[in-house]
């Protein structure tokens, strides 16, 4: 049996990437997934602002925009791997709030996204984007590990 043959309409599938081997992971089993499912996929790098302020002295020559652009390219080469054309999108702010509001706007059917990205130090202070986006989003969440 394959994906398609199930009964399930993901027309609008959203991965999001932070450049971690398990958004890699997350990439490519969306596309994978895409590609049976004939949907369409989108890929989020959310730049991360809020954190620290020193982002924003490091946003405003471009880094921080050049490193997110770097990610979302390199997801997207992963999705033409597996025969995928991918749209691209990059954000700024808190990632989770930035996922699911774009998430909101974009209407996926299903969100893909890596386990974890994140040292444990920071994941305890911060918490999970992963485990916040499936707490609170109105569709399907796929965590790979």
């Amino acid at each position: 049996m394959k994906l398609a043959d199930l009964e399930i309409s993901v027309r609008r599938m959203l991965v999001a990437v932070d450049g971690s081997d398990s958004s890699s992971k997350a990439v490519r089993m969306a596309a994978v997934m895409a590609r049976e499912l004939s949907a369409e996929l989108t890929i989020v790098h959310v730049i991360e602002l809020e954190e620290f302020p020193t982002l924003m002295a490091e946003a405003e020559d471009g880094s921080m925009e050049e490193v997110g652009e770097m990610i979302l390219w390199d997801a997207v080469s992963i999705a033409k791997a597996e025969k995928v054309e991918a749209k691209m999108k990059l954000l700024r702010g808190h990632p989770a709030g930035q996922i699911m509001r774009f998430s909101e706007e974009y209407g996926p059917q299903l969100i893909v996204l890596g386990s974890h990205g994140r040292s444990a130090t920071k994941k305890l202070f911060m918490g999970s984007v992963s485990d916040a986006i499936s707490k609170k989003a109105r569709c399907s969440v796929v965590i790979v590990r």
